[in-house]
This record gives structure tokens, C-alpha cells and sequence, in this order.
């Protein structure tokens, strides 16, 4: 990593940050889903409002970024996705948590275009592919600790 940008190690410990807890929620509501004894049909309709946010998501966010920039669409999304991830435990109802999963869908989809459009940024031509690699190394091992983090606690 000796000829990377110097703002890229700060940039990667936000995307440890942010993928351990996204593995790990996205493995721990499938789990909270069967413990509360959701229907099969809800705890499907759930996982997919997910992706449906992060279509949405990846559409309204581009627009955000060019007006108010990379670092406010970035704290807005996290703060969203940490108030959508609380809130699943505070009130367990699936109709809540159909609203929050799109909107954790959406936060999702703007803080990895937000990561990615950065580290592409940061980059030169003759360094992207290492960066982009290490980016990549990273965003999947932080995925996978996450989904193992279940393991730290009774869900």
C-alpha cells in the first residue's frame, strides 16, 4: 500500500465500520424474523423491501450528492442507516420494519456510492486497480466479520 493516497486509510476504516454492521444486521433480522415468528411471505416481502430502497436509493442519492457533496450525503446516509438499524430493535412489528428496511436500502445504496465514487476519486490511473483491489479485499472480509459477529450476542 506504499504509493496509495493518504486519505484512503480513513476512508477504509469507514468501510470496516460500516460493512461489519451491515453484515451483521442483515444476518440478524433473518434471525430476529424466525424468532418473533414472522410468516415466511413477510420475512421475504422484508428482505426485499431492502433491495427495492437501494434501487430507489441509487437513483435520489446521485442527485443529492452533486447538489450538497460527497461528506454531507455520506453523514446524512450513515445517520439514517444507524437510526433505521436502532429502530428495529426498539419496535418489533413488520410493517415498521418494511419502512425502515427501505429506507436502510436507500442510506445503503448512498453510502457505497458515496465510498466508491471517493476511493475511485482518490485514485490515479496508475494506482485504481490496487486501490479498487484493496477496497474490494476489504468491503468482503468486512461483509463476512460481520455475519460472524452474530455469534457475540443472544439476537
Amino acid at each position: 500500500m506504499r504509493s496509495l493516497p493518504a486519505t484512503l486509510p480513513i476512508l477504509f476504516l469507514s468501510e470496516i465500520s460500516f460493512l461489519l454492521g451491515h453484515g451483521l444486521i442483515m444476518t440478524l433480522l433473518g434471525v430476529r424474523m424466525s424468532l418473533e415468528g414472522f410468516p415466511s411471505q413477510m420475512a421475504g416481502l422484508l428482505m426485499s423491501s431492502f433491495s427495492l430502497g437501494f434501487v430507489i436509493g441509487s437513483y435520489l442519492i446521485e442527485k443529492r450528492i452533486r447538489t450538497v457533496g460527497h461528506i454531507r450525503v455520506f453523514a446524512a446516509c450513515a445517520a439514517v442507516l444507524a437510526v433505521t438499524a436502532m429502530l428495529h430493535g426498539l419496535w418489533v412489528n413488520p410493517w415498521s420494519w418494511l419502512v425502515w428496511r427501505l429506507f436502510g436500502g436507500a442510506a445503503t445504496a448512498g453510502l457505497l456510492m458515496v465510498m466508491e465514487s471517493w476511493v475511485s476519486g482518490e485514485s490515479t490511473n496508475d494506482n485504481r486497480g490496487r486501490v479498487l483491489g484493496w477496497y474490494l479485499v476489504i468491503s468482503t472480509s468486512s461483509l463476512a466479520l460481520g455475519q460472524w459477529l452474530l455469534n457475540a450476542a443472544d439476537p
